[in-house]
């Protein structure tokens, strides 16, 4: 049910963008929407505030992240290759790999003047018929044993450049010509045009960007530089011809290009000229803002995290060939001895582990190239005429649906593909796993966030207002069957909550006069609005902090003067004294003016 809860959050929060948008169904009464409720402003401020710190974050991060990638990636870095020949890394593991050889050598030995006494003994020829073959086998690859994983290693380098060249067997037929990767890309002036890809060849960092000036690198005089955050990061652009057919290009094209992440540390309205800091005394304008910031903050999250699973699976990868390359003679010690090692088969603890660390990059690349190129060519394609033309102005440099369906695909693409292919290993599945499920809690979060912002007017009446997420739980289908079965009516166990919450107060009453003298003891001047609201606010927090009352969600769901009110109805029967019962009718009085 989960899952369908979470299908449905995405396009609530576009309805509610598109109503706030086109000031459609008129959501926010005239009267609320003449100034923000300082609570639901200082959420909205909060909420703001957070977002954009994240994206911030998120977004300096996945360029450090492209960064890395293209070191580890890298097997020049990975072995410490230098000028073609062996560097001291694998010097050193070329040195524990003769070691391990010959102790497997001196084991094989040992077995087979074993298997000669027991055939001598037992005059019984079965035992060394049943592990003759193997045993060969197995002198012959411990002694090759260094060579064959870097064959192996070879061989899957040189496959995943054949993956990643598989966008460039995509051929426009109106040309002939390999189809060029191309973004569409819309201005300032609203026209949308097909761009080439550009590719991050370079990128600064923090103190490092200060030598940026004007798109210039002052050291060296580089020209094409750009800082999406001043101060923070400055990359370098080039033609993405040069890189095409790599894992910079295709990486590049798909996440940088196609989903936007360039511009995606902007989360301006397009609509409103650059203007990034909206009104805050109006409420639509403020929310439309912050739904924007949610997009914005969803989309970056869909990004890094499996970018940062991935970068964390090639780190990882890199300490994994090391081991297994130079322990490799074990694992053919397991090949002859087979499933009688149990536990400690150093077939699957060596062998299987340097075949799925070896293959790492080629199976991620899978995704990433077939991904690309579905994007490229459906993103260069015209928008159909159902959809031509429908402006939707969430994200800079992004105005239609159509631009965003391929943005979203590409991002989809990422999310889904990439991390199956890194849990398929023991070992990295146990740091790539939490990093999906702490991504995929957050941008849950990241999706109810905006629905949480107390905007409307609270059932029960009174000046407090209550989050669209609250009243869309008062929907739940569930709850509604449950009355019709119960009563088999509407207006069963939903429709008067202000009725059942007397019943659980009054049931509670011990409880619930103890939490309301806690409150009232206080002295303070309840004349004072802010005082007022304050004072109904902490009365009503201990009370929905009653285990009966707290899991009653037809009782928590009234808002905190509706629950107050209610017990000053119930008073007598609650045991409420006079002096407490007026201070909650004062406190009320000053609210309702």
């Amino acid at each position: 049910m989960s899952r369908y809860k979470n299908l449905l959050r995405l396009p609530a929060l576009f309805l509610l963008v598109w109503v706030l948008q086109t000031d459609g169904w008129n959501v926010i009464p005239v009267a609320y929407a003449q100034g923000a409720d300082t609570a639901a402003e200082t959420f909205m401020n909060t909420m703001t505030y957070l977002a954009g710190f994240l994206i911030t974050v998120m977004n300096l991060m996945m360029w450090v992240l492209f960064e890395l990638l293209d070191i580890l990636l890298n097997p020049t870095f990975i072995f410490d290759l230098q000028n073609g020949k062996d560097g001291a890394l694998l010097g050193m593991l070329h040195e524990i790999w003769q070691l391990m050889r010959d102790l497997v050598n001196v084991i094989f030995a040992v077995l087979l003047i074993v298997g000669a006494i027991i055939t001598i003994v037992k005059a019984n020829m079965e035992t060394v018929k049943q592990y003759r073959v193997k045993f060969i086998l197995a002198v012959v690859l411990v002694n090759f044993s260094w060579f064959v994983p870097r064959v192996i290693i070879d061989v899957s380098q040189i496959l995943t450049y054949t993956i990643y060249q598989i966008p460039n067997g995509l051929v426009n037929p109106a040309t002939g010509a390999t189809l060029a990767c191309q973004v569409p890309v819309t201005n300032a002036a609203g026209v949308t045009a097909n761009q080439p890809c550009k590719i991050v060849s370079n990128a600064k960092f923090l103190d490092d960007t200060k030598d940026i000036v004007n798109g210039t690198n002052t050291k060296d005089n580089s020209q094409g530089w750009k800082c999406p955050l001043p101060g923070l990061v400055c990359y370098q652009e080039q033609n993405y011809n040069a890189f095409a057919g790599t894992s910079k290009g295709t990486i590049n094209g798909l996440i940088v290009n196609h989903a936007r992440l360039s511009i995606l540390a902007q989360a301006n309205s397009p609509a409103a000229a650059g203007a990034a800091d909206p009104n805050k005394s109006e409420v639509r304008e403020l929310l439309t803002f912050l739904m924007r910031l949610i997009l914005v903050l969803v989309i970056h999250i869909a990004l890094f995290f499996p970018m940062l699973a991935l970068v964390i699976a090639l780190f990882i990868r890199i300490p994994i060939l090391w081991v297994t390359m130079a322990f490799m003679p074990l694992a053919f010690l397991g090949f002859v001895i087979g499933d009688k090692m149990g536990e400690m088969d150093t077939m699957k603890k060596i062998w299987s582990r340097f075949l799925g660390a070896a293959f790492l990059p080629a199976l991620a690349a899978i995704p990433l190239a077939i991904g690309f190129v579905m994007v490229n060519a459906g993103a260069t394609i015209p928008a159909p005429l159902g959809i031509a033309g429908k402006s939707i102005p969430l994200l800079s440099g992004v105005k239609d649906i159509w631009q965003l369906l391929w943005m979203f695909i590409a991002i989809f693409i990422m999310w889904t593909e990439l991390f199956p292919i890194l849990k398929k290993d023991e070992l990295i599945g146990k740091f790539t796993a939490p990093i999906e499920q702490y991504g995929a809690g957050l941008g849950k979060f990241a999706l109810k966030a905006p629905l949480a912002a107390p905007i409307l007017p609270a059932p029960g009446g009174g000046t407090e207002k209550v989050s669209p997420l609250q009243l869309l739980k008062r929907l739940d289908p569930r709850a509604l069957n449950a009355d019709l079965d119960a009563d088999g009516r509407f207006g069963g166990k939903t429709a008067d909550a202000d009725s059942h919450a007397r019943e659980v107060l009054k049931k509670n009453r011990v409880e619930v006069q103890n939490k309301i003298e806690n409150v009232t003891k206080v002295d303070v001047n309840l004349d004072d609005r802010a005082n007022a609201q304050k004072f109904v606010n902490d009365i009503a927090a201990k009370l929905k902090d009653i285990q009966e009352i707290r899991d009653d969600k037809n009782v928590s769901m009234l808002s905190n003067e509706a629950l107050v009110r209610n017990a000053l109805t119930e008073g007598t029967a609650i045991g409420l004294k006079e002096e407490d019962k007026k201070k909650l009718e004062k406190a009320l009085k000053t609210l309702g003016k």
